[in-house]
C-alpha cells in the first residue's frame, strides 16, 4: 500500500503560491515608480514645502510661484533611480511570469536575483533620503541658506512608502528563488533509475 509523502501538502500549497508572486512584484514595481514621485520631503514650517522625489517644489505659503521657483532651483532628484529601479522591477517581474520563462528554473532565479537587487538599491536611497530629507532633497546652497532648530524637512510619504515596498519586493523576490529549490529537488528524485524498474 503506498502512503502519500510528507511533501505532497507544502509542495501544492507552493505551487499555488508560486505564480501569484510574479504580478505581486510587478505591481510592486509600478507602485515604486509612481511613490518615485510622490512628496519625498516636507515642512509644516515657513513656506511649508513639500517637495517631491523628482525634485518638484510646492510651497503652501504666500507667494508660492516665486517661492517655490526659488527652492525649486536647488533641488536633487534621488527618486529618478528608484523611478529606474521601479520600472526594471516590474519589467523583469512581468518577464519571469511570461510561461516559457516561468517554466526555466535558471531563468527564474536568474529574475529574482535581478529584482532583488534593484530592490535592495531602492531600500538603500529611500532609506538614506528618509534619514535626512534635507540633504538628499536640497543642494548646500539651500541649506546653508536656512538655519533652523529642528530639521529643514521631514520624510514624506512617498519616500517611506518606496522605502516598504523596496523591503516587500525584496521578500517576495527572495521567496521566488527559494520556491525554486525544492522543484529542483524533487525533480530529481521523481526520476527513478533504469536499474530499479522493472
Amino acid at each position: 500500500m503506498s502512503s502519500v509523502p510528507d511533501t505532497a501538502v507544502p509542495k501544492r500549497v507552493t505551487d499555488r503560491i508560486r505564480p501569484f508572486l510574479w504580478p505581486v512584484l510587478a505591481i510592486a514595481g509600478v507602485v515604486i515608480a509612481g511613490c518615485s514621485q510622490a512628496t519625498w520631503g516636507y515642512s509644516d514650517q515657513g513656506a511649508q514645502l513639500e517637495v517631491s522625489g523628482l525634485g518638484g517644489v510646492d510651497a503652501k505659503a504666500a507667494a508660492t510661484a516665486d517661492v517655490a521657483a526659488a527652492f525649486g532651483a536647488h533641488t536633487h532628484r534621488p527618486a529618478l533611480v528608484t523611478l529606474i529601479l521601479g520600472v526594471v522591477i516590474a519589467l523583469v517581474a512581468l518577464l519571469a511570469w511570461w510561461k516559457p520563462i516561468r517554466r526555466n528554473r535558471i531563468a527564474v532565479l536568474g529574475a529574482a536575483a535581478v529584482i532583488a537587487a534593484a530592490g535592495v538599491a531602492t531600500v538603500v536611497v529611500a532609506a538614506v533620503t528618509v534619514a535626512d530629507p534635507a540633504t538628499h532633497l536640497f543642494d548646500a546652497a539651500v541649506i546653508d541658506a536656512i538655519d533652523t532648530p529642528g530639521p529643514l524637512l521631514d520624510a514624506g510619504w512617498g519616500a517611506i512608502a518606496t522605502l516598504v515596498l523596496g523591503l516587500l519586493t525584496v521578500v517576495v523576490a527572495l521567496t521566488a528563488a527559494v520556491l525554486q529549490w525544492p522543484v529542483l529537488t524533487n525533480s530529481r528524485r521523481d526520476r527513478t533509475p533504469v536499474s530499479a524498474r522493472g
